[in-house]
């Protein structure tokens, strides 16, 4: 029995012996027959620490149920936030636009976001139902209603509400747009407006430089873009001064006063009594003015018969050419007309000279 009790007390806390309880209660490590378990893997089952973030990035640890429940819950509400990111869905109708989200939104909240697919042109002014939250128009990013083809059928677009004006914003829009139209752009441009892109109508005219000659009639320009220079030649006689006063002239008016003049010939008319002597005369009449200047000759023989009217008086005789000497001149008072004169012509006679023909000029 000794023997036995000996060998037992042998085996006792030994490796693969008998087990003995430590101080406190338990078996230790040391008397077990177990190797210590491993670090668990993708392959391999073992053990893992548990880590109960949700934004840990370890890659060893184990999420507990509480973060896996916490991640989970948070994904579910970013998932219903419309403000963060858009939601997607096709919008059926025209002008009245309606559209199911999921997860369905609950009220309309400012800055929420859609992306829509459209599935008929709009026709006009256009309102978006949201989950049947209840219709809000879309305005442009320059606040106007959307027009008629503006919202093509199968275009997506994007809308952000704006809780402040009750409306749905157009994004991605380009704002304001000038006053530009077709007939301010080039045939062969465009333009984006208000309504979409928009074809030039101006027709180019020429692409080379022209001189446009003024004349008395005219010169239309076609409408039209013109791309070389366009010279409107100019005169440097183009002033007042050689414009008949009352002449307008390309908006110069001109102050020149007219001088009209006249002649021809004539036979005598007759003798004229005057300042105690008879005279032959020329009478003209039906000029276009009344004249102020006269002279009238004829070279009859070796001597000039004449006759002069200037500066209110009048003069007349005969002058012999060869020594210069001849009928002394005599002055008297012109007869003018409004259209015509009378001029003396001779010396003192008292036969009319019927035979030759004096040469006259009148000046206005």
């Amino acid at each position: 029995m000794n023997a036995l009790a000996q060998a037992v007390d042998g085996k006792a806390g030994a490796a693969n012996g008998i087990a003995t309880l430590g101080a406190d209660g338990k078996v230790p490590a040391g008397q077990l027959n177990v190797a210590a378990p491993a670090d668990a893997s993708t392959t391999t089952k073992g053990i893992v620490q548990l880590n109960d973030a949700t934004n840990s990035t370890s890659t060893t640890q184990a999420a507990t149920a509480n973060a896996v429940k916490q991640v989970n819950d948070a994904v579910t509400t970013h998932a219903a936030d419309y403000v963060k990111h858009p939601g997607f869905a096709g919008a059926s109708g025209t002008t009245g636009l309606t559209v199911t989200l999921n997860p369905a939104p609950t009220a309309y909240v400012d800055g929420m976001a859609l992306a829509i697919k459209i599935a008929n042109t709009s026709t006009g002014a256009t309102s978006l139902n949201v989950n049947g939250l209840g219709a809000k128009t879309i305005k442009k990013a320059n606040g106007n209603d959307i027009t008629s083809g503006y919202l093509k059928a199968g275009s997506i677009y994007t809308v952000r509400y704006n809780a402040t004006t009750g409306f749905f914003i157009l994004q991605g829009e380009g704002g304001e747009y000038g006053t530009a139209g077709a007939g301010d752009v080039r045939s062969t441009k465009n333009i984006g407006t208000d309504t979409g892109l928009v074809t030039g109508t101006l027709v180019t005219q020429s692409a080379t430089a022209q001189t446009i000659t003024p004349g008395t009639t005219d010169i239309v320009k076609a409408a039209g873009i013109y791309d070389g220079a366009i010279t409107v030649q100019g005169d440097p006689d183009l002033i007042a001064g050689n414009i008949l006063s009352g002449i307008n002239i390309f908006g110069v008016l001109g102050n020149l006063q007219a001088k009209y003049s006249a002649s021809g010939s004539a036979k005598s008319s007759g003798l004229y009594y005057s300042n105690g002597g008879n005279y032959n005369a020329i009478t003209i009449t039906g000029l276009s003015f009344a004249p102020s200047v006269v002279f009238a000759y004829c070279l009859i023989g070796s001597d000039l018969s004449f006759g002069f009217i200037c500066s209110g008086k009048q003069i007349n005789g005969v002058a012999t050419q060869s020594s210069g000497n001849g009928e002394r001149p005599a002055t008297s008072s012109p007869t003018l007309y409004a259209d015509g004169f009378r001029v003396l012509v001779s010396g003192n006679t008292s036969t009319q000279d019927t035979t030759n023909t004096y040469s006259w000029i009148a000046i206005k």
